[in-house]
């Protein structure tokens, strides 16, 4: 049961507007992520950069999946995306 009826990726352009809103989301959380773990402000209000290490890659390749799953999700709860071949 989706909130919305009638927006369905029944041709091209839907699927397309559809896949678009998915993947800015996810783009959108991991550059966000990253960001916050690559950079901190320091006492004085400075902002500092720090270089990329393993454990920022590990959480931010984490967190893009789960956020990838939560969008495709909510967009299934939303819209009825993700049925493919399936949809009429």
């Amino acid at each position: 049961m989706a909130l919305f009826e009638g927006f369905r990726a029944t041709n091209v352009w839907k699927a397309f507007t559809l896949n678009s809103i998915v993947a800015a989301l996810v783009i959108f959380i991991a550059m966000y992520v990253k960001g916050k773990l690559d950079t901190y402000t320091d006492k004085k209000g400075h902002t500092v950069t720090r270089n990329t290490n393993a454990t920022s890659i590990i959480v931010t390749l984490v967190s893009t999946f789960a956020a990838s799953f939560l969008a495709f999700t909510f967009m299934h709860f939303i819209f009825d995306y993700g049925s493919g071949q399936l949809a009429d």
